[in-house]
């Protein structure tokens, strides 16, 4: 807004994983219009997996599941030696990635 960042995150990428570290709102709701954001880049991408670190009954809401530590460890494994790009600018308006 005006050229000013009012919310946003950051996490680390590793094959079709997107591990998220920390988020933050200067504006109320700017760091949930992120994360749709996100979600739309992870999706057009390929990627299978955003990980939100923790499980509640508001995240249940748009897919989040829990799993198991050893389930978690096998798909950092998987993961750990596929390349992933992520794309530079999504190809559709954002609501077409969740229709």
């Amino acid at each position: 807004e005006n050229n000013q960042i009012l919310g946003g995150l950051y996490g680390v990428i590793l094959g079709e994983i997107f591990c998220g570290e920390s988020m933050f709102s200067l504006k109320d709701n700017a760091s949930k219009i992120s994360i749709v954001y996100l979600a739309a880049f992870l999706k057009q991408s390929g990627f299978r997996i955003i990980d939100t670190q923790f499980y509640s009954e508001h995240l249940k809401q748009f897919g989040t599941k829990k799993i198991m530590k050893s389930e978690y460890l096998k798909l950092l494994s998987r993961n750990r030696n596929k390349p992933k790009i992520f794309p530079l600018n999504i190809s559709q308006n954002i609501l077409e990635y969740f229709n």
